[in-house]
């Protein structure tokens, strides 16, 4: 497996429009294979190093966005610059093994680590290529190279990747069989907290050592640090937070933290796996143990020496419990009970205009939600994961009868459901879920002779339209409403412009515009405003970074020019210039910024930043798929259900 793979799997955040990709980086290195594998990150010349280092360690900006955390929290995401994601891959290409040998030698507590590198690609599922041939109408011959090697993560996790996974574990089983407490405890905004020097520390054990050896910046660990901060504006305060390299840099001091926590305890004579055991997942600590005062110890040490690396316990959040453990998860056995009832209703009964399966599901959904109130989130994402894994055989079932008055009538019941389970927790995944299956059912519609465009249509209007506080989420409906026969209306668009104005918002609005604009429907307006945002953006740029003046870009070193590129206004810049949206002004206003820029730069460290710079040339690659087409999508759209992981559903 080629190591630069890195790029497709572990750079990125879950969250983002369907249309977004960083391929076209990934192939563009592919096809300049023999030039990027000569990288390095510093070289053994002493007058030379020094500044190669610097070079290659320029900072960059990531593009920052804003999400449901839950329902009174936002929480803040990055988009890395695709400088950053270049920088990172490069390091992970040379220091992999370091990252494995680290973890392999310290993991005690952790259940989430990296303990191997993936030397294969897996085969996309079978499941997969049976539901885009299915989907698409097409052989797998027609698919062709879209059905690609899969690889989810660029290092084996040990051993659970999601949480949920451990809960259901026959692990869980055997501590709470072994062990009558229960302690759960959480970081307090672990990424946020991390001290990015104290990467150094975790990795070489000790805030001393790492002092001695400060002159020496060419230590894993010291590149640890450097890189932690380099794509992240230099800040040493927090770390990005989205991609899975995050978590990479995270489990170093966690894993460091629970070293340290198990040599204190063992010196206290409470011994691992005998008078207590600990899971942790990522930032969730369990604490298993049957003696209360050792319990309290344990927590009283987490606490304390967890202070070392700059790290709180948000007590907020600290549950106790006896056995029967995780008693908040309960709700998934009476999820489970009326799942089965709901889909019995498929499976035994011939399907007619019954009301009642429907009505009654929601009725007893709401009644568990109002229950477990604190847990609405993971019981919306439950429940939709479980529906579309059966949607098959529900749409099987109603499509049987070959009556469409009952095939319209059950669509538009079971949409109505859908959409009403979204709308207690809308996020980003179950978006990407009602996607599929609205795919799913309109497909099963066309091969009954069926247009539900209408239906479809309103249900998705009507939940953008209420839910406009929640447009970050609802992104990806935009792009499925671009293949529906109806359209937005201007006034909804222009509103949508009036709140939003970010990268991720304009875009997605942008891609649907050009694919719905017609001799009859052009948008006009909402293009306008387009272009004036475009051109406020443009404008801020050049005054910030002083674009205004000056000669072209510096051949030897960065300047102001390359400051602006690794900016987190680079990306609206750069891929709006072939969006197709722009006028004749905004278009001049970037080609003269465009014929400013460095092709490459001839000074020693700034090799890697070339290989970015030959990759913006013409600001011909875009990471917005302005040209996606309903395939596109669809194979996308497809691909998440087997590609993403989010490690907390």
């Amino acid at each position: 497996m080629d190591k630069h793979v890195f790029l497709l799997t572990d750079t990125l955040p879950n969250e983002l429009p369907l249309i977004f990709s960083n391929r076209r980086l990934y192939a563009f290195i592919t096809s300049n294979l023999s030039l990027w594998k000569g990288l390095e990150i510093s070289k053994d010349s002493k007058d030379s190093k020094e500044k190669e280092y610097d070079r290659f360690f320029q900072y960059s900006i990531p593009l920052q966005f804003f999400i449901a955390k839950n329902e009174n929290e936002i929480r803040k995401m990055s988009l890395l610059h695709p400088y950053a994601q270049l920088q990172i891959t490069k390091f992970i290409e040379i220091y992999d093994e370091h990252i494995v040998d680290y973890f392999q030698q310290n993991v005690i507590y952790s259940v989430r680590t990296p303990i191997s590198i993936n030397d294969i690609f897996n085969n996309a599922p079978d499941k997969y290529k049976q539901e885009l041939k299915w989907m698409l109408n097409s052989s797998e011959e027609d698919l062709g190279s879209e059905i690609e090697e899969f690889v989810k993560n660029y290092f084996v996790l040990n051993r659970f990747s999601k949480i949920t996974d451990f809960y259901k574990s026959y692990k869980m089983k055997d501590l709470e069989m072994k062990y009558t407490y229960l302690i759960k405890l959480d970081y307090q905004e672990c990424f946020n907290s991390i001290y990015t020097h104290s990467l150094d520390w975790a990795y070489l054990g000790d805030r001393d050592i790492a002092k001695n050896y400060i002159s020496s910046k060419y230590r894993f660990s010291a590149l640890l640090d450097k890189v932690a901060q380099t794509i992240n504006y230099n800040e040493t305060n927090g770390i990005v937070i989205g991609p899975e390299f995050s978590r990479t840099l995270a489990e170093f001091i966690l894993v460091r933290i629970d070293n340290l926590v198990y040599q204190e305890l063992d010196k206290q004579d409470i011994i691992f796996r005998k008078d207590y055991e600990i899971v942790r997942f990522i930032d969730d600590i369990f604490i298993f143990f049957n003696d209360n005062n050792v319990g309290c110890t344990i927590e009283k040490t987490i606490s304390k020496l967890c202070l070392d690396y700059k790290m709180t316990i948000n007590n907020k959040k600290r549950m106790y419990e006896v056995k029967p453990f995780l008693r908040n998860q309960l709700w998934i056995s009476k999820v489970k009970n009326e799942l089965n009832i709901f889909f019995d209703y498929f499976r035994k009964d011939e399907v007619s205009k019954k009301r009642y399966p429907y009505d009654k599901f929601f009725e007893n959904v709401r009644l568990v939600v109002v229950e477990y109130e604190t847990h609405k989130r993971y019981i919306i994402s439950y429940i939709l994961s479980a529906i579309e894994r059966k949607l098959t055989l529900v749409i099987e079932e109603i499509t049987k009868t070959k009556e469409i008055d009952i095939i319209e009538y059950n669509f538009s019941k079971l949409l109505d459901l859908l959409i009403y389970i979204l709308n207690h927790y809308i996020g980003t995944e179950n978006v990407i879920r009602i996607s599929r299956i609205i795919l799913m059912l309109q497909r099963a519609a066309d091969m009954n002779n069926l247009s539900i465009d209408d239906l479809l249509f309103k249900k998705i209007y009507n939940t953008l339209k209420y839910n406009l506080d929640k447009f970050t989420e609802l992104h990806n409906f935009i792009i499925v409403l671009t293949f529906n026969l109806n359209h937005l209306p201007e006034q909804f668009i222009v509103q949508c412009l009036g709140k939003y104005r970010d990268y991720f918002s304009l875009s997605v609005i942008t891609y649907y515009i050009i694919k719905k604009s017609s001799d009859t429907i052009n948008y006009n307006c909402a293009r306008k405003i387009i272009n004036n945002i475009i051109a406020d953006t443009i404008y801020e740029m050049k005054n910030k970074y002083n674009l205004n003046s000056g000669k072209a870009s510096n051949q030897s070193s960065f300047d102001k020019f390359d400051k602006a590129l690794l900016s987190d206004f680079f990306y609206i810049i750069h891929d709006f210039y072939s969006s197709g949206i722009l006028n004749n002004q905004n278009l001049d206003a970037i080609n003269k910024i465009k014929r400013k820029l460095s092709k490459s730069k001839d000074s020693r460290g700034m090799e890697l930043y070339n290989i970015f710079l030959g990759y913006i040339d013409n600001f011909d690659k875009p990471f917005m798929n302005w040209d996606a087409s309903y395939e596109d999508i669809t194979k996308e759209v497809f691909a998440k259900k087997y590609k993403v992981i989010n490690v907390y559903e």
